[in-house]
């Protein structure tokens, strides 16, 4: 089974990093199945999509943009 997670953010770099590590610590995620969480920045004027990014995190997390 493959689960995609996609998060809608909008300048969220102060919280962007450990809602990635919560979401990948989710019991149903820790089951033998492929997942991907999706971060689509919305207009941030911060380091959202940076912050998602960063190794500090652990988790990958493909970025998207909305204009």
């Amino acid at each position: 089974m493959k689960i995609a997670i996609c998060v809608i953010a909008r300048n969220e770099e102060g919280s962007i990093g450990p809602l990635i590590a919560q979401l990948a610590r989710q019991s149903l995620l820790a089951q033998p199945y492929a997942f991907q969480i999706l971060i689509l920045a919305n207009a941030c004027s911060d380091d959202t999509a940076g912050m998602a990014r960063a190794p500090s995190t652990r988790h990958s997390a493909t970025m998207g943009r909305i204009s």
